[in-house]
């Protein structure tokens, strides 16, 4: 597993899934309403939901008291320890939750999902104790992206830092972070990674920054056309609502018009999605 954060000498494993909503088989649209994390060590595992019911409504209108009702039941099975609301103490629940400390808890749980409710494969990185929950955090960004305001897009920068936790909790073997393909004028790396011998580049749609935007995406694209190393397989990481912005079919277009002049294999994925 590659080591992208700064680590200390305590470090800790922490385990999580994300739980898809899916209303219909049939027309296998879904969307993102949890994450269950878990940790061993501490016997402890959480479950954190959407706040975006208004997301989930627009998505299936029809079942929402259904999905209400199923989701606290999910997320009373993966919190512990409890605490009563009246006592506020914790309550004996060892019998239900004597494995809590063993690393497959959270697998063994979620595997019995397979209907409307679906727990993605779990997935683990080891982590300095203290960043845990910045880690948390980062991957409710990542996962839970509805939650946050249209106002509030995530940029660039944020994007790279939040495809590095997923490239910690993947298994990837051979990374390198800034590899040394430069654009024209040999004063800027193009790529944040290169992984597999797929180069990856990071763009976030931020709507507050107009101006700042066109030029990123001019750059890019710019850089891309004129391409003078062997690059042939590219890779691009967007924010999750980037298709919402006024400016990604353009930049879409373009980027398959350069694909097939330059004949580049280009990949346009989600940062949610990149380890799918």
């Amino acid at each position: 597993m590659p080591n992208l954060e700064n680590t200390s000498s305590e470090s800790i494993e922490l385990y999580f899934s994300v739980l898809e909503y899916i209303p219909s088989v049939i027309r296998g649209e879904k969307i993102n309403v949890g994450i269950a994390f878990h940790i061993p060590s501490e016997e402890t595992v959480k479950f954190v939901k959407t706040k975006n019911l208004q997301r989930v409504r627009a998505f299936d209108d029809e079942h929402v008291e259904f999905y209400k009702f199923v989701i606290e039941q999910i997320e009373d099975q993966f919190t512990f320890p409890k605490t009563d609301e009246i006592t506020l103490e914790y309550q004996d629940y060892n019998k239900e939750y004597d494995d809590v400390g063993e690393m497959n808890f959270l697998s063994s749980r979620t595997k019995y999902y397979n209907n409307q409710f679906q727990f993605k494969p779990v997935e683990h990185v080891n982590i300095p104790e203290n960043e845990v929950g910045d880690y948390e955090k980062d991957y409710q960004k990542t996962y839970l992206y509805y939650d946050r305001p249209k106002s509030d897009r995530i940029t660039t920068a944020e994007v790279k830092r939040l495809l590095g936790k997923q490239i910690t909790a993947s298994k990837f073997e051979n990374v390198k972070k800034d590899p040394d393909v430069m654009d024209e004028f040999g004063l800027t790396k193009i790529f944040d990674y290169k992984i597999d011998g797929k180069y990856i580049l990071t763009i976030g749609f931020e709507y507050k920054q107009g101006a700042f935007l066109s030029k990123e995406l001019k750059r890019r694209l710019y850089d891309l056309e004129n391409l003078n190393e062997d690059v042939s397989d590219i890779k691009i990481v967007v924010d999750d609502l980037a298709s919402d912005s006024p400016t990604y079919e353009k930049f879409e277009n373009n980027i398959s018009q350069i694909s097939k002049e330059k004949k580049l294999n280009v990949e346009i994925v989600k940062v949610s999605k990149f380890n799918d």
